[in-house]
């Protein structure tokens, strides 16, 4: 009999061990992301594979700070204090400006309520542009040697045409 009432016992300490608990004035948030991959085709030639969300950096920002890869997150929820937040998904490597860089971002602000689960969908989207340049034939011509430099503001990327280099063929 003392055999089973301690089984007992040992039974609902481990179950209760196991509840995840939310303090009263906090709330969770259950994150789910999906990448553009899941609605239409990318083709990048990156090394990087931005179809796998579980590198892309999350950052929640507002009463609690919080900063992961979502791979630490995914399939969890994540207890923060009640109030007004936003939360930033951004792919990997994020050079200002770069060759062969697509940037996946998602932005959305939300509210944590205490004692409540807040489910939040992100799909993250193209934010940086790809530039073309194709020049004339009359401007190939003229010129032996070229450079082309575009800015966005934060960087730049240079295309060179030399005797040693011609980024433009």
């Amino acid at each position: 009999m003392k055999k089973v009432v301690f089984l007992t016992l040992l039974s609902l300490i481990a179950l209760t061990s196991c509840v995840n608990r939310v303090s009263k004035d906090a709330g969770t948030l259950d994150l789910r992301i999906a990448g553009l991959d899941e609605y239409i085709v990318v083709e990048t030639k990156s090394a990087v594979d931005y179809t796998d969300v579980n590198n892309y950096d999350v950052v929640i920002d507002g009463p609690t700070k919080y900063e992961a890869k979502f791979s630490q997150m995914r399939g969890e929820v994540v207890e923060l204090g009640s109030g007004s937040y936003t939360i930033t998904v951004t792919s990997p490597s994020t050079e200002p400006a770069a060759f062969e860089q697509p940037i996946y971002q998602a932005y959305e602000s939300f509210v944590i309520k205490a004692g409540e689960v807040t489910p939040l969908d992100l799909v993250c989207t193209p934010k940086n542009c790809k530039v073309t340049i194709e020049l004339s034939e009359n401007f190939v011509k003229e010129l032996a040697t070229y450079e082309v430099v575009v800015s966005n503001g934060l960087g730049e990327l240079t295309w060179v045409k030399d005797n040693q280099k011609n980024d433009f063929s």
